[in-house]
């Protein structure tokens, strides 16, 4: 196989052998058209004047077709890098990974940009690196409304603007009456939130933003939705026209499924962003070139197909998106990641917060492990605490799932909890491991969500799947704890489960607690003491 390019007709011509299946296969992916007159019984040609068609034959290019495509190939590899010299400002104690570096790299070089990493790699850091390196004072933040104050706890951990008294570093709007602080360094807020009339005229009156950063960009997928509107404009002449997007000298889209199920869910997202990037093709030609669809006469269905994702690909990323995979990265990243994510103070979490203060826990003991005297006041304060969180953790659930992570693992104390996430979840396939399993049952499941691609959630009872069960960190490595254990010993061996032989990536633990509880401070504590065994006796 052999690429070439011919300067008189700007066009690249791929010889391939009649023989060579794969090459034949490829050029189909990829879309190329032949060119039937110069074909022979024992090579086939075929032709494209399109740069992003030819440069996935990079290794086949002759010199005149890599000269052609020398810069296309940089920005190519740049969308891949993982270890770069550069440095970046961040406060002290704290530091990038390498693939990080690049990333912020690759957004600097660009005006507007897709970091498409996947889950756990750090999206967050890196939108804030940017405007850590550009000085940025203005910056507005549209986010899933579970992980407002997730953004609002990094912003203050990673930015490194200076702390003044009367401005905000950061403020994160948590209901449509707190209306937009004028002065705030980072305004962070909702999509739901953003596309009411009241808070988004307020966000247009502030008039410009260093950077608008879209996380979960893909919740952008359908142009016609309010959400969309509100970021990249609406009217009955253009549809993208204004919008929040058109007040931002830079955005940031954070995804780690830039297409969620099929290639034209992207359309919205790169045509707010970089329309050039795919020649400022309407929708129809977007889809018609890259997943074409046929509707079968007298209600037979729809016929949905998908070509040229090579290209596609190519487009994407030498013009707007960085995207590294877990597996390329591994050896960056650290054994287990332990997170603590505070959830928003609803009516119902105060109420059991204030129930669990007129306890009167001794905090301190019952993070050292010390007798409780309040057994059953105790256990039903903590059975209604994991009921009021329970519906932002299936939200954190959904959130991971729809942003590409492929299996789950939820842990819980709770039949109620367990109960309610399974009923809540159920659509992407969800098995259960408690105390009522045998130990072939809980095999069984363990199976099921091992080798069945359409069980994407394991949702264990703490104590139950802490213990005796193996397995699951073949397919998994990532746990989410709706509720946790007091002992924090029992949280360690639960997060086991993923941390153990056969486990190929790094393990993220995340902790959902609700601000000032008896929860958020055992888990810190605990959490910190870990910290210190660490670094008394392993951390080299």
């Amino acid at each position: 196989m052999r690429l070439d390019f011919n300067p008189k007709t700007e066009t690249f011509v791929l010889f391939v052998s009649a023989d060579d299946a794969a090459g034949i296969k490829l050029a189909g992916d990829v879309g190329l058209g032949k060119s039937l007159p110069a074909c022979t019984a024992s090579r086939l040609v075929y032709a494209t004047k399109v740069p992003y068609a030819a440069l996935p034959f990079w290794q086949w290019a002759t010199d005149a077709a890599r000269d052609e495509l020398f810069f296309l190939r940089m920005a190519y590899d740049a969308s891949w890098a993982q270890e770069g010299t550069r440095q970046f400002p961040v406060p002290t104690d704290l530091e990038y990974f390498p693939f990080q570096s690049c990333g912020i790299d690759y957004a600097l070089g660009r005006q507007h940009t897709i970091i498409g990493d996947q889950p756990g790699l750090g999206k967050t850091i890196q939108a804030i690196g940017v405007a850590n390196e550009l000085r940025m004072k203005r910056i507005l933040v549209l986010c899933p409304a579970s992980v407002r104050i997730q953004w609002y706890k990094k912003v203050m951990e990673w930015s490194t603007l200076r702390r003044r008294r009367t401005v905000p570093l950061a403020y994160a709007i948590l209901r449509g009456r707190d209306g937009v602080p004028p002065d705030a360094n980072w305004t962070i807020l909702s999509y739901d939130l953003c596309r009411t009339d009241t808070i988004h005229e307020q966000l247009r009156a502030m008039g410009h933003f260093d950077m608008l950063v879209l996380d979960e960009g893909h919740y952008l997928k359908s142009p016609e939705t309010q959400r969309t509107r509100s970021v990249f404009g609406g009217g009955e002449d253009d549809p993208f026209h204004g919008g929040l997007a058109a007040h931002a000298e830079k955005v940031v889209a954070l995804t780690g499924t830039p297409l969620p199920n099929r290639p034209r869910e992207c359309y919205t997202l790169v045509r707010g962003m970089n329309w050039d990037a795919i020649d400022r093709t309407s929708l129809d030609r977007f889809q018609h070139r890259y997943n074409p669809s046929m509707r079968i006469p007298d209600g037979g269905g729809l016929i949905e197909k998908v070509g040229r994702l090579p290209e596609l690909q190519a487009r994407l990323r030498c013009n707007l998106m960085v995207r590294r995979r877990k597996k390329d990265v591994l050896h960056q990243l650290p054994d287990v990641t332990y997170e603590v994510i505070r959830v928003d103070e609803t009516k119902k979490i105060k109420e059991v917060t204030k129930a669990e203060n007129m306890l009167g826990l001794d905090k301190n003991a019952v993070a050292a492990g010390g007798r409780m005297d309040f057994d059953g006041e105790v256990s039903t304060v903590r059975r209604l605490m994991g009921e009021a969180i329970a519906p932002f953790a299936a939200e954190q659930a959904e959130m991971l799932l729809g942003g590409g992570l492929e299996k789950l693992l939820i842990f819980a104390w709770h039949r109620s909890v367990i109960g309610f996430l399974r009923e809540k979840l159920e659509h992407w396939g969800v098995v259960t491991i408690d105390g009522s399993l045998s130990s072939a049952g809980k095999h069984t499941r363990v199976q099921r969500f091992r080798e069945e691609p359409d069980v994407q959630v394991c949702i264990g009872q703490i104590i139950s799947s802490g213990t005796g069960v193996d397995g699951l960190q073949d397919v998994c490595a990532h746990a989410l704890f709706a509720e946790h254990d007091w002992v924090h010993g029992n949280n360690e061996q639960a997060v086991d489960r993923l941390w153990r032989i056969g486990q190929n990536a790094g393990v993220l633990a995340q902790f959902l607690v609700a601000p000032k509880s008896i929860s958020e401070y055992i888990l810190s504590s605990a959490i910190e003491k870990a910290g210190n065994t660490d670094a008394a006796l392993d951390k080299r």
